[in-house]
């Protein structure tokens, strides 16, 4: 499955919202995996 939200408003970095993913996704079970709209962008380029 695939999500795409718009993080510009979080009052955290994009750094540490990874990492509390990261362990919500493992209490529950899954893999939750953050990139950054720029790799899409600058892949899609090419």
């Amino acid at each position: 499955m695939m999500m795409i939200a718009d993080a510009t408003a979080s009052s955290k970095p994009f750094g540490e919202m990874v990492q509390i993913l990261d362990k919500i996704g493992e209490e529950i079970g899954i893999k939750i995996r953050c990139l950054r709209e720029d790799i899409f962008t600058k892949m899609h380029c090419i």
